[in-house]
């Protein structure tokens, strides 16, 4: 406990008239010196003040005070032993000392007793329940109906109503409060209750946030009321205002209060209130200013309508004077939350009004939704892995016995396959059983269950509208400036640790082995597709038969014909042949007849005699010979591009010769191009899956005694993938849903791709070196994924789908019918939407400076780096394309020159240097990029990012006043939308940062007292 030793001192030496009980007692002391030892009573002066007892160094008021006891949990009775006559003790809980007192007689010491028996807060409270609960049962109401806070409640909109929109809004500000006794000016915030008669009790609704030392101030955030069938003008506001004595405890005292109408207020000129605050003790307090507005075109209140002014025969104000000045016309705000709807769950909506430095008042409205996506894409991502590995079994079973070692390794692997269908078979059944709300919390990050969903993943919007700067011409354009930025906790695989570091380290120590198998990797995936792709054309080939469609049939032929071709040569490289070759040599046995990878001779033994063998003769058609008993790798390439030769030769013979009537043509096309079509498919099967084989024996050959690493390695990679793949999905959704009438934006998607930045707030020490190690990786793995834009086929079907395997993804975005006919022709026929994933981290804790002084900063360094190359190679290609952005007059810097200060940053040794993650953020943004920020939880750290970032952005692109700049900052993190996402992750509205943290911590990254504690993130 701090002794606040001057502030107690002063508290004891006031005026006599102030304190309960005063009097001399003589108190048993220990004494100290030459000639005296042991234990005497010495008099004292003894002022009792609540549950302080202070005493005096002698008997006298202005000696020193040498002592205070804090009157709770103790005891008080008469002293049994009785050295002195009237004498008690004093018996605190849990100390063993006895602290003996002494009065000058009976009446004295039964006084004393008397007073400090009731001196606690205990015993205090304990009466006051008592006295409330004697006039609950004589009234029949409770008294106390609206007490004093002990905390701070959350004031955020949560969605409910039917536009969850704050329709009426009202700013408060104080003039003239009262300073401290120590002449200190109060640090204050206003509290509004409601009460609608009949009703007696008021209900607590709102408040503002603290402003600190300051008499005259100016709340930033707005009250807000949403739903009209609950706000009627006869409702009545309460607005008590109150000073702060202690943040970290939220003590706190009241100074006064005002009482009005809804009326009231908007019979006012102006919608302007002031009023004088009404306290106790009936001395003047100061004043409060009210000033309201209200959203959307039309409200109706009880019946009323109020189109931008007030009906005059209801409310009996001269209509002159209510239109006179209305703070902000009214607008059309209901489609800000219908936008996010779609896509997000449990929407929190905050409001603000900020002044600009040329006087003009800025709305701001914040937004925090949950992502639906959180599990659907993991799903989707679990049930692709299952099919792949469950076709790697079947590759591997093909193979057959091999010799030695070998067989080992290919036992191994199977293995491995079989345990991974398993465990991501049950883990996709697990999240299609999971209920509720689709989010998963920071404390449930190290849970297995859940352990490929993101962590914490919201969207953080912030919409701006200043109606003196926005004209627009357009009432279906929701007017405003909007900005977001996806939250969520740092990509990783929490619940296997980090023993061996995160993906970056453990891929780069198994490089060496890694190579080969990449490519097989490649030529596997490269093969596959082809496959898909010749099968699809085959079909394409068939149907314009069916339909005697000449231009339909000589296009799809072409395009199948270039499709096989290119199969062929991919299975020329040098790989499969090397595989092919030893594959052959390291069979024990060959694969069963039942194997069609095989595609082994059928031999027939001859009826007569001889016993010849079914393994090393066949029949020639005239004789039986000996032959090998699978054909030769050339000659199944060569029978591949024979059968390609005889489907394009049918094919120009039928477009060559038709006079027929369309019914016999299509009769005649498909029968004659069925055979040929059919043969070629075989042949293509054949070649696919013995070039699967060799490439499947090289894998096998290539692993050897890595296939534990690489097993954990894969395992790792997928869960760090499906939480970035389903973080960058939703970002992209989100952003392609704001930008349908941005013609640049959507010219650029199909043109040079989608920019994703990340920004990581993780450092480079401990376990948070290796979860941006996976993190890095996990983003960089984004560059294999890219983006369709398919129309809906219900309105309401807005989920994505992902196809495809490890090696490339494709993720289909519907969209409903009337955003689809948006679109540029490209988009719309299936352009594909390539990704651009960069990550820049800095770290900001007191680890970050551990690892600058002590530790290895390298990868950090190399992130950033790199992650600036993909930027200014995506740069140039934007100016090239798209052209130079168009200067911004509130920009400080052109994009030319914030790139160039980016790369002088990137490059510095500068310690926590955080102006790289401001220019990246500007730079994304300028690029119309899309914005994620993240940090262990996405919930601390980040809230302080996004925080400083939309300040930031007020204060760049709409002049927010700079003298309000620290004020709008601290209002954000102490009342806006990331003190709700604390509380729905750890049950706290506080932010997790201990007093080391502060310290390490840029300045503009810290939070405000009274808004962080000791908290399990």
């Amino acid at each position: 406990m701090r002794f606040n030793s001057r502030e107690l001192a002063a508290l004891a030496q006031q005026d006599k008239n102030k304190f309960d009980k005063e009097g001399v007692l003589l108190i048993k002391e220990r004494q100290e010196g030459i000639f005296r030892k042991g234990e005497s009573y010495v008099e004292r002066l003894f002022r009792l003040r609540g549950n302080l007892l202070f005493y005096f160094k002698t008997k006298e008021p202005q000696s020193e005070v040498i002592g205070l006891f804090v009157m709770e949990r103790y005891v008080v009775e008469l002293d049994s032993e009785e050295e002195i006559p009237y004498s008690f003790v004093l018996v605190f809980e849990g100390v063993e000392r006895v602290i003996q007192l002494a009065a000058g007689g009976e009446r004295e010491r039964d006084r004393w007793i008397e007073s400090l028996h009731i001196a606690s807060y205990e015993c205090m409270k304990m009466q006051l329940e008592s006295l409330r609960e004697q006039l609950w049962q004589r009234t029949g109401r409770d008294p106390i109906d609206n007490p004093e806070p002990t905390e701070l409640p959350s004031t955020c909109t949560e969605e409910g109503s039917e536009t969850n929109e704050p329709l009426l809004e009202m700013c408060v500000s104080c003039d003239g409060l009262p300073c401290e006794t120590n002449g200190q000016q109060p640090n204050t915030f206003v509290s509004v209750a409601v009460l609608t008669p009949p009703e007696q009790d008021w209900s607590a609704h709102a408040h503002t946030e603290i402003i600190e030392r300051n008499a005259n101030p100016c709340y930033l955030t707005t009250v807000s009321f949403v739903d009209t069938h609950t706000v009627t003008l006869s409702m009545r506001l309460k607005l008590v205002v109150y000073n702060v004595k202690e943040r970290m405890t939220n003590t706190m005292a009241q100074i006064g209060c005002v009482l009005f109408t809804i009326k009231d207020l908007l019979t006012t000129p102006g919608y302007r209130l002031r009023l004088p605050l009404n306290s106790l003790d009936l001395q003047d307090k100061g004043n409060v200013t009210v000033m309201a507005w209200h959203n959307g075109p039309q409200l109706e209140w009880q019946g009323l309508e109020m189109t931008g002014s007030i009906q005059t025969e209801v409310l009996g104000a001269d209509s002159s004077v209510v239109n006179a000045a209305l703070p902000l016309p009214s607008r059309n705000v209901t489609k800000r939350v219908d936008m996010l709807r779609p896509l997000y769950d449990h929407i929190i909506t905050r409001t603000y009004r900020f002044p600009t430095n040329s006087g003009e008042e800025l709305s701001t409205y914040e937004y925090l939704g949950e992502s639906k996506l959180t599990f659907l894409l993991p799903v989707q991502l679990l049930k692709l892995w299952v099919s792949e590995e469950k076709d790697r079994l079947k590759q591997l079973q093909e193979l057959g016995e091999l010799k030695s070692k070998l067989e080992v390794t290919r036992n191994r692997l199977m293995q491995n396959a079989s345990d991974t269908v398993k465990r991501y078979t049950s883990m996709h059944s697990g999240y299609l059983r999971l209920t509720g709300a689709p989010f998963k919390p920071s404390v449930k990050k190290s849970h297995k269950e859940v352990e490929f969903a993101p962590t914490n993943l919201h969207l953080q919007r912030m919409w701006v509208h200043n109606e003196d700067k926005e004209k627009y011409k357009f009432v279906d354009i929701v007017p405003g400036a909007c900005y977001d930025v996806m939250t969520f906790g740092a990509f990783t695989a929490f619940t296997q640790k980090y023993k061996h570091g995160g993906l970056r380290r453990q891929l780069r120590h198994s490089a060496d082995g890694c190579t080969t198998l990449m490519s097989v990797t490649a030529l596997l995936n490269r093969i596959s597709a082809m496959r898909t792709a010749v099968n699809s054309y085959c079909e394409a080939v068939c149907r314009a038969a069916i339909h005697a469609d000449s231009a339909d049939l000589n296009n799809s032929s072409a395009a199948l014909v270039d499709k096989t071709r290119q199969l062929i040569q991919v299975c020329e490289d040098p790989l499969v042949e090397r595989g092919m070759t030893s594959w052959h040599r390291n069979r024990l046995q060959k694969a069963t007849s039942a194997d069609p990878q095989a595609r082994l001779t059928n031999h027939v033994a001859p009826s007569g005699g001889g016993g010849l063998s079914e393994e090393s003769w066949k029949w020639s058609g005239t004789d039986f010979v000996k032959s090998p008993t699978e054909e030769p790798w050339e000659m199944t390439r060569l029978n591949t591009e024979a059968s390609l030769v005889c489907v394009m030769s049918e094919v120009e013979l039928l477009l060559q010769g038709g006079c027929d009537s369309a019914d016999h043509r299509s009769t005649k096309w498909l029968e004659a191009l069925s055979p040929h079509v059919i043969k070629l498919q075989s042949c293509v099967e054949v070649t696919c899956q013995r070039a699967r084989s060799c490439l499947s024996f090289i894998s096998v050959q290539e692993s050897g005694s890595n296939v534990a690493l690489m097993h954990s390695i894969k395992y790792r990679r997928d869960v760090v993938f499906a939480q970035a793949l389903t973080c960058a999905t939703t970002a992209v959704m989100t952003k392609l849903r704001r930008s349908m009438t941005d013609e640049v934006f959507l010219r650029q998607l199909f043109q040079i791709g989608v920019l994703l930045e990340f920004e990581s707030l993780v450092s480079c020490y401990g376990d948070e070196m290796g979860m941006l190690e996976d993190m890095e990786v996990g983003v960089t793995d984004l560059s294999h994924v890219v983006f369709k834009v398919t129309q809906a086929s219900k309105p309401d079907d807005v989920m994505p789908v992902v196809t495809g395997s490890r090696s490339g993804y494709i993720v289909h975005l519907p969209v409903p019918e009337h955003m689809f006919l948006l679109l540029p022709r490209e988009l719309q026929q299936g352009h594909a939407i390539k990704v651009i994933p960069v990550i820049f981290s800095i770290g900001i804790n007191e680890q970050a400076t551990i690892a600058e002084r002590f530790g290895d900063m390298s990868v950090q360094e190399a992130v950033n780096i790199d992650s600036y190359k993909r930027l200014y190679a995506y740069y140039e290609k934007f100016v090239e394309i798209i052209g130079e952005p168009e200067g911004d007059k509130t920009s400080a810097m052109s994009l030319e020159q914030l790139i160039r200060h980016l790369h002088i940053n990137v490059m510095s040794k500068k310690n926590k240097n955080v102006e790289v993650l401001h220019l990246a953020a500007e730079v994304c943004r300028a690029l119309n990029g899309v914005r994620l920020t993240s940090c262990k939880s996405g919930k601390d750290r980040t809230a302080m990012s996004v925080t400083l970032e939309q300040v930031q952005l007020l204060q760049r692109e709409h002049d927010l006043a700079s003298h309000v700049f620290m004020h709008a900052l601290a209002c954000m993190r102490s009342e806006g939308v990331r003190r709700e996402n604390a509380q729905k992750n750890t049950g706290s509205r506080k932010y997790a940062f201990n007093s080391l943290q502060l310290l390490s911590m840029p300045r503009l990254y810290r939070p405000p007292n009274g808004t962080y504690g000791n908290v399990q993130s």
